[in-house]
């Protein structure tokens, strides 16, 4: 038989630093949305190629963008 204890606490590892990280991403991401909701000024988000990719939801509704 083949020990895989190791194995076993190195996946255990694992998936403990990945529910670290979805929990740090969930918290981010409400951050920024508290942030992008509140803005008193546009905020448009765009990838490299100038593609807007994000819009704060006062200037979405006024630009009627989905």
């Amino acid at each position: 038989m083949r020990d895989i204890r190791a194995q076993r606490q190195t996946q255990a590892r694992i998936e403990q630093r990945n529910a670290k990280l979805e929990l740090q991403v969930c918290r981010r991401t409400a951050e920024l949305q508290g942030i992008l909701s509140s803005a008193a000024s546009a905020i448009i988000g765009t990838d490299i190629a100038g593609r807007i990719t994000s819009f704060d939801p006062a200037r979405r509704a006024a630009a009627a963008y989905d």
